[in-house]
Protein backbone atom coordinates (compact mmCIF):
# COMPACT_ATOMS: atom_id res chain seq x y z
CA UNK A 1 0.00 0.00 0.00
CA UNK A 2 1.28 3.52 -0.81
CA UNK A 3 0.79 6.79 0.96
CA UNK A 4 -1.79 8.94 -0.80
CA UNK A 5 0.15 12.18 -0.03
CA UNK A 6 3.80 11.43 -0.90
CA UNK A 7 3.64 8.08 -2.58
CA UNK A 8 5.95 6.41 -0.12
CA UNK A 9 5.52 2.66 0.32
CA UNK A 10 3.84 1.84 3.61
CA UNK A 11 5.05 -1.35 5.30
CA UNK A 12 2.74 -3.69 6.99
CA UNK A 13 2.11 -2.78 10.66
CA UNK A 14 3.08 0.96 10.31
CA UNK A 15 0.61 3.50 11.68
CA UNK A 16 2.13 6.58 9.98
CA UNK A 17 3.99 7.29 6.75
CA UNK A 18 7.75 7.52 7.46
CA UNK A 19 8.22 10.36 4.95
CA UNK A 20 5.28 12.74 5.46
CA UNK A 21 3.66 11.41 8.67
CA UNK A 22 0.17 10.82 7.20
CA UNK A 23 -1.89 8.34 9.30
CA UNK A 24 -2.28 4.87 7.70
CA UNK A 25 -6.06 4.47 8.70
CA UNK A 26 -7.05 7.41 6.57
CA UNK A 27 -5.37 5.83 3.61
CA UNK A 28 -7.07 2.48 4.17
CA UNK A 29 -10.42 4.20 4.59
CA UNK A 30 -9.90 6.05 1.41
CA UNK A 31 -8.89 2.85 -0.41
CA UNK A 32 -11.96 1.06 0.90
CA UNK A 33 -14.09 4.01 -0.10
CA UNK A 34 -12.55 3.91 -3.56
CA UNK A 35 -13.24 0.21 -3.86
CA UNK A 36 -16.80 0.74 -2.63
CA UNK A 37 -17.38 3.60 -5.00
CA UNK A 38 -15.85 1.61 -7.83
CA UNK A 39 -18.09 -1.41 -7.13
CA UNK A 40 -21.21 0.78 -6.90
CA UNK A 41 -20.26 2.49 -10.13
CA UNK A 42 -19.76 -0.84 -11.82
CA UNK A 43 -23.08 -2.13 -10.50
CA UNK A 44 -24.85 1.02 -11.64
CA UNK A 45 -23.37 0.70 -15.08
CA UNK A 46 -24.37 -2.95 -15.24
CA UNK A 47 -27.90 -2.08 -14.14
CA UNK A 48 -28.21 0.61 -16.80
CA UNK A 49 -26.87 -1.76 -19.43
CA UNK A 50 -29.22 -4.48 -18.32
CA UNK A 51 -32.17 -2.09 -18.32
CA UNK A 52 -31.36 -0.97 -21.82
CA UNK A 53 -30.99 -4.62 -22.93
CA UNK A 54 -34.29 -5.52 -21.34
CA UNK A 55 -35.99 -2.56 -22.96
CA UNK A 56 -34.55 -3.52 -26.31
CA UNK A 57 -35.53 -7.13 -25.72
CA UNK A 58 -39.09 -6.18 -24.81
CA UNK A 59 -39.29 -4.01 -27.92
CA UNK A 60 -38.07 -6.92 -30.03
CA UNK A 61 -40.61 -9.24 -28.34
CA UNK A 62 -43.41 -6.76 -28.96
CA UNK A 63 -42.39 -6.50 -32.58
CA UNK A 64 -42.20 -10.30 -32.90
CA UNK A 65 -45.57 -10.72 -31.23
CA UNK A 66 -47.21 -8.27 -33.61
CA UNK A 67 -45.74 -10.03 -36.62
CA UNK A 68 -46.63 -13.44 -35.25
CA UNK A 69 -50.22 -12.62 -34.34
CA UNK A 70 -50.75 -10.85 -37.62
CA UNK A 71 -49.58 -14.04 -39.30
CA UNK A 72 -51.82 -16.16 -37.11
CA UNK A 73 -54.76 -13.90 -37.85
CA UNK A 74 -54.12 -14.12 -41.57
CA UNK A 75 -53.71 -17.88 -41.29
CA UNK A 76 -56.97 -18.11 -39.32
CA UNK A 77 -58.70 -16.12 -41.99
CA UNK A 78 -57.38 -18.54 -44.57
CA UNK A 79 -58.51 -21.49 -42.40
CA UNK A 80 -61.94 -19.97 -41.91
CA UNK A 81 -62.21 -19.56 -45.67
CA UNK A 82 -61.23 -23.21 -46.30
CA UNK A 83 -63.28 -24.64 -43.40
CA UNK A 84 -66.70 -24.52 -45.11
CA UNK A 85 -65.22 -26.30 -48.14
CA UNK A 86 -63.76 -29.00 -45.94
CA UNK A 87 -67.01 -29.40 -44.00
CA UNK A 88 -68.93 -29.59 -47.27
CA UNK A 89 -66.94 -32.74 -48.09
CA UNK A 90 -66.56 -34.24 -44.62
CA UNK A 91 -70.20 -33.98 -43.47
CA UNK A 92 -71.73 -35.88 -46.45
CA UNK A 93 -69.04 -38.55 -46.06
CA UNK A 94 -69.84 -38.86 -42.36
CA UNK A 95 -73.56 -39.16 -43.15
CA UNK A 96 -72.87 -41.85 -45.76
CA UNK A 97 -70.72 -43.82 -43.33
CA UNK A 98 -73.44 -43.47 -40.70
CA UNK A 99 -76.10 -44.77 -43.10
CA UNK A 100 -73.87 -47.62 -44.29
CA UNK A 101 -72.52 -48.79 -40.94
CA UNK A 102 -74.61 -47.53 -38.05
CA UNK A 103 -78.13 -47.57 -39.48
CA UNK A 104 -77.97 -51.21 -40.69
CA UNK A 105 -76.75 -52.21 -37.24
CA UNK A 106 -79.69 -50.52 -35.55
CA UNK A 107 -82.10 -51.85 -38.18
CA UNK A 108 -80.78 -55.36 -37.59
CA UNK A 109 -81.14 -54.90 -33.86
CA UNK A 110 -84.45 -53.06 -34.09
CA UNK A 111 -87.56 -54.43 -32.52
CA UNK A 112 -88.87 -54.80 -29.05
CA UNK A 113 -86.55 -56.43 -26.53
CA UNK A 114 -89.58 -57.17 -24.38
CA UNK A 115 -91.64 -60.29 -24.99
CA UNK A 116 -95.41 -59.85 -25.24
CA UNK A 117 -98.11 -62.50 -25.44
CA UNK A 118 -100.59 -62.39 -28.29
CA UNK A 119 -103.81 -60.39 -28.13
CA UNK A 120 -106.74 -62.75 -28.45
CA UNK A 121 -109.00 -61.86 -31.35
CA UNK A 122 -106.65 -59.23 -32.84
CA UNK A 123 -105.47 -60.21 -36.32
CA UNK A 124 -102.43 -58.81 -38.12
CA UNK A 125 -101.68 -58.36 -41.82
CA UNK A 126 -98.72 -57.23 -43.90
CA UNK A 127 -98.82 -54.71 -46.74
CA UNK A 128 -95.34 -54.15 -48.18
CA UNK A 129 -93.72 -54.05 -44.74
CA UNK A 130 -96.45 -52.05 -43.00
CA UNK A 131 -97.96 -54.38 -40.41
CA UNK A 132 -101.53 -53.49 -39.47
CA UNK A 133 -103.81 -55.05 -36.86
CA UNK A 134 -107.58 -55.41 -36.91
CA UNK A 135 -107.87 -52.50 -34.46
CA UNK A 136 -106.61 -50.20 -37.22
CA UNK A 137 -103.16 -49.69 -35.63
CA UNK A 138 -99.97 -50.02 -37.69
CA UNK A 139 -96.20 -50.48 -37.42
CA UNK A 140 -93.98 -49.16 -40.23
CA UNK A 141 -90.64 -50.53 -38.99
CA UNK A 142 -90.26 -52.78 -42.05
CA UNK A 143 -91.84 -50.44 -44.63
CA UNK A 144 -90.50 -50.98 -48.15
CA UNK A 145 -87.90 -53.54 -47.01
CA UNK A 146 -87.24 -55.49 -50.18
CA UNK A 147 -86.22 -58.77 -48.56
CA UNK A 148 -89.13 -58.98 -46.11
CA UNK A 149 -91.20 -62.14 -45.63
CA UNK A 150 -94.40 -62.43 -43.59
CA UNK A 151 -95.75 -65.84 -42.51
CA UNK A 152 -98.95 -65.72 -40.43
CA UNK A 153 -100.71 -68.36 -38.38
CA UNK A 154 -104.10 -69.69 -39.49
CA UNK A 155 -105.94 -67.09 -37.38
CA UNK A 156 -103.55 -64.24 -38.31
CA UNK A 157 -103.08 -63.39 -34.63
CA UNK A 158 -99.34 -64.14 -34.81
CA UNK A 159 -96.75 -64.05 -37.57
CA UNK A 160 -93.14 -64.82 -38.34
CA UNK A 161 -91.39 -61.85 -39.97
CA UNK A 162 -88.05 -62.40 -41.71
CA UNK A 163 -86.14 -59.23 -42.59
CA UNK A 164 -82.99 -60.20 -44.45
CA UNK A 165 -81.31 -62.69 -42.13
CA UNK A 166 -83.07 -61.62 -38.94
CA UNK A 167 -86.37 -63.11 -37.79
CA UNK A 168 -89.02 -61.64 -35.50
CA UNK A 169 -92.23 -62.75 -33.86
CA UNK A 170 -95.12 -60.29 -34.18
CA UNK A 171 -98.62 -60.35 -32.72
CA UNK A 172 -101.51 -57.90 -32.30
CA UNK A 173 -99.36 -55.68 -30.06
CA UNK A 174 -97.36 -54.76 -33.19
CA UNK A 175 -94.08 -54.89 -31.25
CA UNK A 176 -91.66 -57.07 -33.27
CA UNK A 177 -89.70 -59.35 -30.93
CA UNK A 178 -86.34 -60.43 -32.36
CA UNK A 179 -85.76 -64.14 -31.93
CA UNK A 180 -82.82 -64.90 -34.25
CA UNK A 181 -80.24 -63.36 -36.56
CA UNK A 182 -77.94 -64.59 -39.34
CA UNK A 183 -80.56 -67.24 -40.07
CA UNK A 184 -80.75 -69.63 -42.99
CA UNK A 185 -84.53 -69.84 -42.71
CA UNK A 186 -87.44 -70.20 -40.30
CA UNK A 187 -90.84 -71.93 -40.11
CA UNK A 188 -93.85 -71.02 -37.97
CA UNK A 189 -96.34 -73.47 -36.47
CA UNK A 190 -99.66 -72.49 -38.05
CA UNK A 191 -101.80 -72.95 -34.93
CA UNK A 192 -99.52 -72.20 -31.95
CA UNK A 193 -97.18 -69.58 -33.46
CA UNK A 194 -94.02 -71.38 -32.26
CA UNK A 195 -91.00 -70.93 -34.55
CA UNK A 196 -88.06 -73.13 -35.51
CA UNK A 197 -85.06 -71.43 -37.15
CA UNK A 198 -81.54 -72.36 -38.29
CA UNK A 199 -78.28 -70.39 -38.23
CA UNK A 200 -76.41 -69.94 -41.52
CA UNK A 201 -72.84 -70.29 -40.23
CA UNK A 202 -73.18 -72.41 -37.12
CA UNK A 203 -75.63 -74.88 -38.69
CA UNK A 204 -77.59 -74.87 -35.45
CA UNK A 205 -81.34 -75.34 -35.07
CA UNK A 206 -83.32 -73.53 -32.36
CA UNK A 207 -86.92 -73.48 -31.15
CA UNK A 208 -88.86 -70.38 -30.07
CA UNK A 209 -91.79 -70.87 -27.68
CA UNK A 210 -94.48 -68.30 -28.58
CA UNK A 211 -96.27 -68.75 -25.23
CA UNK A 212 -93.24 -67.93 -23.03
CA UNK A 213 -90.70 -66.20 -25.27
CA UNK A 214 -88.09 -68.83 -24.36
CA UNK A 215 -85.62 -70.17 -26.96
CA UNK A 216 -84.45 -73.79 -26.80
CA UNK A 217 -81.49 -75.32 -28.61
CA UNK A 218 -82.33 -78.40 -30.69
CA UNK A 219 -79.31 -79.34 -32.83
CA UNK A 220 -75.68 -78.40 -33.52
CA UNK A 221 -75.58 -79.89 -37.01
CA UNK A 222 -78.70 -79.20 -39.08
CA UNK A 223 -77.38 -78.21 -42.54
CA UNK A 224 -80.49 -76.44 -43.92
CA UNK A 225 -84.01 -75.41 -42.97
CA UNK A 226 -85.30 -77.24 -46.07
CA UNK A 227 -85.10 -80.51 -44.16
CA UNK A 228 -87.21 -79.21 -41.26
CA UNK A 229 -90.94 -79.31 -40.47
CA UNK A 230 -92.89 -78.29 -37.37
CA UNK A 231 -96.38 -79.54 -36.49
CA UNK A 232 -99.18 -76.95 -36.55
CA UNK A 233 -99.55 -77.16 -32.77
CA UNK A 234 -95.79 -76.73 -32.29
CA UNK A 235 -95.38 -79.96 -30.33
CA UNK A 236 -93.05 -81.72 -32.78
CA UNK A 237 -90.11 -80.79 -35.02
CA UNK A 238 -88.57 -83.10 -37.64
CA UNK A 239 -85.04 -82.28 -38.84
CA UNK A 240 -82.02 -83.91 -40.45
CA UNK A 241 -78.97 -84.43 -38.20
CA UNK A 242 -75.86 -84.41 -40.37
CA UNK A 243 -73.60 -86.13 -37.83
CA UNK A 244 -75.98 -88.99 -37.14
CA UNK A 245 -77.20 -89.09 -40.76
CA UNK A 246 -80.82 -89.64 -39.71
CA UNK A 247 -84.06 -87.66 -39.49
CA UNK A 248 -84.66 -86.73 -35.84
CA UNK A 249 -87.94 -86.07 -34.01
CA UNK A 250 -87.82 -83.34 -31.36
CA UNK A 251 -90.63 -83.01 -28.84
CA UNK A 252 -91.47 -79.73 -27.13
CA UNK A 253 -90.84 -81.37 -23.75
CA UNK A 254 -87.17 -81.66 -24.72
CA UNK A 255 -87.08 -85.33 -25.77
CA UNK A 256 -85.25 -85.97 -29.07
CA UNK A 257 -84.85 -89.33 -30.82
CA UNK A 258 -84.22 -90.88 -34.24
CA UNK A 259 -87.31 -90.76 -36.47
CA UNK A 260 -86.39 -91.89 -39.99
CA UNK A 261 -83.12 -93.59 -40.94
CA UNK A 262 -82.71 -91.78 -44.26
CA UNK A 263 -81.66 -88.49 -45.86
CA UNK A 264 -84.98 -86.75 -46.61
CA UNK A 265 -86.74 -83.40 -46.79
CA UNK A 266 -89.67 -83.23 -44.38
CA UNK A 267 -92.68 -81.43 -45.89
CA UNK A 268 -95.11 -81.67 -42.98
CA UNK A 269 -95.88 -83.56 -39.77
CA UNK A 270 -99.23 -83.99 -38.00
CA UNK A 271 -100.04 -82.66 -34.54
CA UNK A 272 -99.66 -86.14 -33.00
CA UNK A 273 -96.55 -87.05 -35.06
CA UNK A 274 -98.31 -90.15 -36.46
CA UNK A 275 -98.33 -88.84 -40.04
CA UNK A 276 -95.73 -87.01 -42.12
CA UNK A 277 -94.78 -86.28 -45.73
CA UNK A 278 -91.21 -86.40 -47.05
CA UNK A 279 -89.40 -85.66 -50.29
CA UNK A 280 -86.60 -87.97 -51.41
CA UNK A 281 -84.31 -86.76 -54.20
CA UNK A 282 -82.45 -89.21 -56.39
CA UNK A 283 -81.40 -87.17 -59.41
CA UNK A 284 -83.14 -86.51 -61.65
CA UNK A 285 -86.32 -87.67 -59.93
CA UNK A 286 -88.22 -86.75 -56.76
CA UNK A 287 -90.38 -89.15 -54.75
CA UNK A 288 -93.05 -88.26 -52.16
CA UNK A 289 -93.16 -90.55 -49.12
CA UNK A 290 -96.08 -90.75 -46.72
CA UNK A 291 -95.36 -91.98 -43.19
CA UNK A 292 -98.31 -93.08 -41.07
CA UNK A 293 -98.29 -95.14 -37.89
CA UNK A 294 -94.68 -96.14 -38.50
CA UNK A 295 -95.27 -97.38 -42.07
CA UNK A 296 -93.69 -95.91 -45.20
CA UNK A 297 -95.63 -95.47 -48.42
CA UNK A 298 -94.24 -94.17 -51.72
CA UNK A 299 -97.21 -92.18 -52.99
CA UNK A 300 -95.99 -89.99 -55.86
CA UNK A 301 -93.12 -89.44 -58.25
CA UNK A 302 -92.07 -86.17 -59.87
CA UNK A 303 -95.06 -84.14 -58.68
CA UNK A 304 -95.52 -80.48 -59.57
CA UNK A 305 -93.77 -78.01 -57.34
CA UNK A 306 -96.69 -76.39 -55.43
CA UNK A 307 -97.87 -78.47 -52.45
CA UNK A 308 -101.00 -78.03 -50.34
CA UNK A 309 -101.34 -80.09 -47.13
CA UNK A 310 -104.55 -80.41 -45.14
CA UNK A 311 -104.55 -79.41 -41.46
CA UNK A 312 -104.51 -83.04 -40.23
CA UNK A 313 -101.90 -84.19 -42.79
CA UNK A 314 -104.26 -86.80 -44.25
CA UNK A 315 -104.50 -85.16 -47.70
CA UNK A 316 -101.90 -83.87 -50.12
CA UNK A 317 -102.28 -81.90 -53.37
CA UNK A 318 -99.61 -80.86 -55.87
CA UNK A 319 -100.14 -78.67 -58.91
CA UNK A 320 -98.23 -76.57 -61.43
CA UNK A 321 -96.99 -77.88 -64.76
CA UNK A 322 -99.68 -79.79 -66.67
CA UNK A 323 -100.76 -82.19 -63.90
CA UNK A 324 -102.70 -82.01 -60.64
CA UNK A 325 -101.90 -84.86 -58.22
CA UNK A 326 -104.10 -85.68 -55.25
CA UNK A 327 -103.55 -88.10 -52.37
CA UNK A 328 -105.51 -88.94 -49.25
CA UNK A 329 -105.05 -91.54 -46.56
CA UNK A 330 -106.30 -94.90 -47.84
CA UNK A 331 -104.96 -94.43 -51.37
CA UNK A 332 -102.08 -96.62 -52.47
CA UNK A 333 -100.68 -93.73 -54.45
CA UNK A 334 -101.62 -90.24 -55.59
CA UNK A 335 -104.27 -89.84 -58.30
CA UNK A 336 -103.67 -87.64 -61.34
CA UNK A 337 -106.94 -85.72 -61.35
CA UNK A 338 -106.14 -83.25 -64.12
CA UNK A 339 -103.54 -83.42 -66.87
CA UNK A 340 -102.42 -81.46 -69.89
CA UNK A 341 -103.18 -77.98 -68.48
CA UNK A 342 -101.06 -75.57 -66.49
CA UNK A 343 -102.74 -74.44 -63.26
CA UNK A 344 -102.69 -70.66 -62.78
CA UNK A 345 -104.64 -70.49 -59.52
CA UNK A 346 -106.29 -72.72 -56.93
CA UNK A 347 -109.20 -71.47 -54.78
CA UNK A 348 -110.35 -72.94 -51.47
CA UNK A 349 -112.92 -71.86 -48.93
CA UNK A 350 -110.04 -71.17 -46.52
CA UNK A 351 -106.84 -69.22 -47.01
CA UNK A 352 -103.63 -70.94 -48.09
CA UNK A 353 -100.81 -70.19 -45.63
CA UNK A 354 -97.20 -70.60 -46.73
CA UNK A 355 -94.98 -72.91 -44.67
CA UNK A 356 -92.00 -70.57 -44.23
CA UNK A 357 -88.73 -69.34 -45.66
CA UNK A 358 -86.50 -72.09 -46.97
CA UNK A 359 -89.50 -74.18 -48.05
CA UNK A 360 -91.06 -72.29 -50.91
CA UNK A 361 -94.39 -73.22 -52.49
CA UNK A 362 -95.43 -75.43 -49.57
CA UNK A 363 -98.81 -74.39 -48.18
CA UNK A 364 -101.06 -75.42 -45.32
CA UNK A 365 -104.79 -74.89 -45.10
CA UNK A 366 -107.01 -74.88 -42.03
CA UNK A 367 -109.51 -77.44 -43.27
CA UNK A 368 -109.43 -81.26 -43.15
CA UNK A 369 -110.32 -81.88 -46.79
CA UNK A 370 -108.87 -80.58 -50.05
CA UNK A 371 -111.65 -82.00 -52.22
CA UNK A 372 -113.69 -78.79 -52.34
CA UNK A 373 -111.69 -76.40 -54.54
CA UNK A 374 -111.49 -74.71 -57.93
CA UNK A 375 -108.65 -74.93 -60.47
CA UNK A 376 -108.16 -72.15 -62.97
CA UNK A 377 -106.12 -72.86 -66.07
CA UNK A 378 -105.37 -70.59 -68.97
CA UNK A 379 -108.57 -71.57 -70.76
CA UNK A 380 -110.91 -73.29 -68.27
CA UNK A 381 -112.29 -73.35 -64.73
CA UNK A 382 -112.66 -76.73 -62.99
CA UNK A 383 -114.50 -77.76 -59.84
CA UNK A 384 -112.66 -80.50 -57.90
CA UNK A 385 -115.00 -82.27 -55.52
CA UNK A 386 -113.94 -85.97 -55.38
CA UNK A 387 -110.46 -87.47 -55.57
CA UNK A 388 -111.88 -90.56 -57.27
CA UNK A 389 -113.46 -88.54 -60.08
CA UNK A 390 -112.34 -86.04 -62.65
CA UNK A 391 -112.97 -82.35 -61.91
CA UNK A 392 -116.02 -80.77 -63.56
CA UNK A 393 -115.52 -78.07 -66.18
CA UNK A 394 -117.75 -75.15 -65.13
CA UNK A 395 -117.82 -73.73 -68.67
CA UNK A 396 -116.55 -70.36 -67.40
CA UNK A 397 -113.76 -68.38 -69.00
CA UNK A 398 -111.07 -67.35 -66.50
CA UNK A 399 -110.41 -64.31 -68.65
CA UNK A 400 -113.81 -62.80 -67.93
CA UNK A 401 -115.46 -61.48 -64.77
CA UNK A 402 -116.20 -64.33 -62.35
CA UNK A 403 -116.75 -64.79 -58.61
CA UNK A 404 -116.91 -67.91 -56.42
CA UNK A 405 -118.65 -68.88 -53.18
CA UNK A 406 -117.93 -72.09 -51.25
CA UNK A 407 -120.46 -74.08 -49.26
CA UNK A 408 -120.31 -77.43 -47.51
CA UNK A 409 -121.72 -79.47 -50.38
CA UNK A 410 -121.53 -77.11 -53.35
CA UNK A 411 -119.94 -74.10 -54.97
CA UNK A 412 -121.66 -71.19 -56.72
CA UNK A 413 -120.03 -69.21 -59.50
CA UNK A 414 -121.10 -65.91 -61.07
CA UNK A 415 -119.78 -65.00 -64.50
CA UNK A 416 -120.44 -62.56 -67.32
CA UNK A 417 -120.84 -63.92 -70.83
CA UNK A 418 -121.89 -61.78 -73.80
CA UNK A 419 -122.77 -58.92 -71.38
CA UNK A 420 -125.22 -61.11 -69.50
CA UNK A 421 -124.88 -62.38 -65.92
CA UNK A 422 -125.07 -66.11 -65.21
CA UNK A 423 -125.06 -68.23 -62.07
CA UNK A 424 -123.61 -71.74 -62.00
CA UNK A 425 -124.32 -74.07 -59.07
CA UNK A 426 -122.15 -77.20 -58.85
CA UNK A 427 -123.35 -80.01 -56.57
CA UNK A 428 -120.99 -82.92 -56.98
CA UNK A 429 -120.70 -83.56 -60.69
CA UNK A 430 -124.07 -81.90 -61.47
CA UNK A 431 -124.22 -78.35 -62.85
CA UNK A 432 -127.19 -75.97 -62.79
CA UNK A 433 -126.63 -72.85 -64.91
CA UNK A 434 -129.18 -69.99 -64.99
CA UNK A 435 -129.31 -66.46 -66.39
CA UNK A 436 -130.43 -63.37 -64.43
CA UNK A 437 -133.23 -62.60 -66.84
CA UNK A 438 -134.55 -59.54 -64.97
CA UNK A 439 -131.43 -57.58 -65.89
CA UNK A 440 -132.39 -55.66 -69.04
CA UNK A 441 -129.07 -53.90 -69.69
CA UNK A 442 -125.55 -54.94 -70.64
CA UNK A 443 -123.55 -55.98 -67.58
CA UNK A 444 -120.00 -54.70 -67.30
CA UNK A 445 -118.89 -55.95 -63.89
CA UNK A 446 -120.05 -58.06 -60.94
CA UNK A 447 -118.94 -58.09 -57.30
CA UNK A 448 -120.19 -60.06 -54.29
CA UNK A 449 -119.39 -61.01 -50.71
CA UNK A 450 -118.23 -64.45 -49.52
CA UNK A 451 -121.63 -66.20 -49.56
CA UNK A 452 -123.18 -64.11 -52.36
CA UNK A 453 -125.87 -62.72 -50.06
CA UNK A 454 -124.92 -59.28 -51.47
CA UNK A 455 -124.33 -58.90 -55.21
CA UNK A 456 -123.61 -55.63 -57.05
CA UNK A 457 -123.37 -55.12 -60.80
CA UNK A 458 -122.24 -52.24 -62.99
CA UNK A 459 -123.68 -51.30 -66.38
CA UNK A 460 -122.08 -49.85 -69.50
CA UNK A 461 -124.20 -46.74 -68.81
CA UNK A 462 -122.05 -46.13 -65.70
CA UNK A 463 -124.79 -47.09 -63.28
CA UNK A 464 -124.45 -49.18 -60.11
CA UNK A 465 -127.13 -51.69 -59.09
CA UNK A 466 -127.64 -54.17 -56.28
CA UNK A 467 -129.37 -57.48 -56.91
CA UNK A 468 -132.29 -58.14 -54.59
CA UNK A 469 -134.15 -61.41 -55.20
CA UNK A 470 -132.22 -61.63 -58.49
CA UNK A 471 -133.60 -58.24 -59.61
CA UNK A 472 -131.46 -55.08 -60.09
CA UNK A 473 -132.11 -52.15 -57.72
CA UNK A 474 -130.56 -48.81 -58.76
CA UNK A 475 -127.97 -47.45 -56.29
CA UNK A 476 -126.19 -44.54 -57.97
CA UNK A 477 -124.91 -43.12 -61.23
CA UNK A 478 -121.21 -42.68 -61.81
CA UNK A 479 -119.85 -39.22 -62.53
CA UNK A 480 -116.83 -39.39 -64.79
CA UNK A 481 -115.13 -42.62 -65.78
CA UNK A 482 -116.47 -45.87 -64.42
CA UNK A 483 -113.89 -48.06 -62.69
CA UNK A 484 -115.97 -50.69 -60.98
CA UNK A 485 -116.50 -51.96 -57.46
CA UNK A 486 -114.31 -54.00 -55.09
CA UNK A 487 -115.28 -56.02 -52.02
CA UNK A 488 -113.05 -55.93 -48.93
CA UNK A 489 -113.53 -59.18 -47.01
CA UNK A 490 -111.74 -57.77 -43.96
CA UNK A 491 -113.97 -54.71 -43.46
CA UNK A 492 -117.02 -56.40 -45.01
CA UNK A 493 -117.54 -53.38 -47.27
CA UNK A 494 -118.03 -52.73 -50.97
CA UNK A 495 -115.93 -49.86 -52.36
CA UNK A 496 -116.30 -47.90 -55.57
CA UNK A 497 -114.80 -44.76 -57.13
CA UNK A 498 -117.09 -41.93 -58.14
CA UNK A 499 -116.46 -38.25 -59.00
CA UNK A 500 -112.90 -38.43 -57.67
CA UNK A 501 -113.89 -39.88 -54.28
CA UNK A 502 -113.89 -43.31 -52.65
CA UNK A 503 -117.29 -44.51 -51.45
CA UNK A 504 -118.38 -47.60 -49.54
CA UNK A 505 -121.47 -49.64 -48.78
CA UNK A 506 -121.33 -51.92 -45.77
CA UNK A 507 -122.40 -55.50 -46.39
CA UNK A 508 -126.13 -55.86 -45.62
CA UNK A 509 -126.74 -52.10 -45.46
CA UNK A 510 -127.87 -49.47 -47.97
CA UNK A 511 -126.12 -46.31 -46.69
CA UNK A 512 -123.40 -44.88 -48.95
CA UNK A 513 -120.38 -43.41 -47.10
CA UNK A 514 -117.71 -41.10 -48.53
CA UNK A 515 -114.51 -42.76 -47.27
CA UNK A 516 -111.79 -40.70 -49.02
CA UNK A 517 -111.62 -37.55 -51.13
CA UNK A 518 -108.89 -38.65 -53.53
CA UNK A 519 -109.81 -41.69 -55.61
CA UNK A 520 -109.78 -41.73 -59.40
CA UNK A 521 -109.81 -45.46 -60.06
CA UNK A 522 -108.98 -48.87 -58.65
CA UNK A 523 -105.63 -50.31 -59.62
CA UNK A 524 -103.51 -53.40 -59.30
CA UNK A 525 -100.27 -52.74 -57.40
CA UNK A 526 -98.68 -56.04 -56.39
CA UNK A 527 -99.23 -59.26 -54.50
CA UNK A 528 -97.47 -57.67 -51.52
CA UNK A 529 -100.75 -55.95 -50.65
CA UNK A 530 -102.82 -59.12 -50.65
CA UNK A 531 -106.58 -58.74 -50.96
CA UNK A 532 -106.74 -55.14 -49.75
CA UNK A 533 -108.24 -52.37 -51.85
CA UNK A 534 -105.69 -50.53 -53.99
CA UNK A 535 -106.57 -47.35 -55.85
CA UNK A 536 -105.06 -44.37 -57.61
CA UNK A 537 -105.71 -40.78 -56.61
CA UNK A 538 -106.60 -37.91 -58.93
CA UNK A 539 -102.95 -36.75 -59.09
CA UNK A 540 -101.48 -40.20 -59.69
CA UNK A 541 -100.68 -41.07 -56.06
CA UNK A 542 -101.38 -44.67 -55.15
CA UNK A 543 -103.00 -45.91 -51.96
CA UNK A 544 -103.92 -49.14 -50.26
CA UNK A 545 -106.76 -49.18 -47.76
CA UNK A 546 -105.89 -51.56 -44.93
CA UNK A 547 -108.47 -51.98 -42.16
CA UNK A 548 -109.41 -48.31 -42.33
CA UNK A 549 -105.85 -47.00 -42.88
CA UNK A 550 -105.12 -45.14 -46.12
CA UNK A 551 -101.49 -46.05 -46.83
CA UNK A 552 -99.52 -44.29 -49.55
CA UNK A 553 -97.40 -46.60 -51.66
CA UNK A 554 -94.69 -46.05 -54.23
CA UNK A 555 -95.80 -45.48 -57.82
CA UNK A 556 -93.64 -48.34 -59.08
Amino acid sequence: MKCEVCGNKIKKGQDFCEVCGTPVNTIENDVELEKKLTEELKNELKSESKSKHVDNLEKEIDLFDKKTWNGVAKSSQRKLTVLPKVLAVVIPLAICLFMMLVVPYFMENAGSSEFTTKLEGVAIYNTNGIIVNSNGEKNEQFKNHGDLRFYPTFDHEQALVIDGKTCYQVNGNLKPYKIGKNIDGAIIAKSSGDVVFSNTDKKTLDYYDAATGEIYHISDDCPRIDYVAISNNGQYVVFYDNRKDVMMLYEKNGHCDAFVADYLYCIAISDDASRAYFEKYEAPSCTIIYLHDGKYQFIDKNPSWDYVISSDCREFLSYGYEDVHYFKEGYEEAHIVLTGEYIDDVYFASELVEKGRGSFDHYFIDQPSLEQCIFETEENVYYFYDGDKKPVNLDISPRRERRYAFFEDRIIALNILDYKLYQTVAIGGELQKTEFTDIDFNVKEVECNEDMSSIFIGSFDDELYQLVDRKPVFITEYVGDYYGMEYDKYEKKFFYANAGNLYSITNGEETIVNEFDDCAKFTYISYEFGDFIAFEGNTGKKYVRVLGNMLKVRKN
